[in-house]
């Protein structure tokens, strides 16, 4: 099975360089992507590694509950572009940081470098439901 079709047909959740690849747009250079997440997205929009830094970051879903979550940047990409079928779900400085489309999700951020669970716990919960 190719990697486009299985991203495709089952829940994936792209990380940095994930978000990148799952894109339909890359800039700063452009580059080849699966394109099956309809964002723009720019490489190492923050900047260098030495400009990594961490920031809470609101939920801007209501599935999420109220909790903020510690958003890890690391050479992180900015997502400049949502489709109007993709739902913005976390937000840093008024620009999207992590989006979803039905069981896809993207951050621009490092969530497994937080201590928190909360969204991890919310990928498998939509793992589990209907497409």
């Amino acid at each position: 099975m190719r990697l486009k079709n299985f991203v495709e047909t089952k829940p994936a959740w792209g990380l940095c360089a994930g978000a990148i690849l799952l894109a339909k747009e890359v800039q700063s250079p452009s580059q080849d992507s699966l394109g099956v997440l309809d964002i723009g997205v720019t490489r190492n929009a923050y900047g260098r590694q030495t400009e990594s830094f961490i920031s809470l970051l609101e939920p801007n879903s209501h599935w999420l509950g109220t909790e903020a979550v510690e958003g890890v940047f690391i050479r992180a990409p900015k997502i400049n572009r949502v489709g109007s079928k993709v739902k913005t779900l976390f937000t840093f400085g008024g620009e999207p940081v992590m989006v979803q489309r039905h069981c896809t999700l993207a951050s621009t951020f490092h969530p497994e470098l937080s201590e928190s669970t909360q969204l991890h716990q919310y990928f498998l919960k939509i793992c589990q439901e209907p497409a």
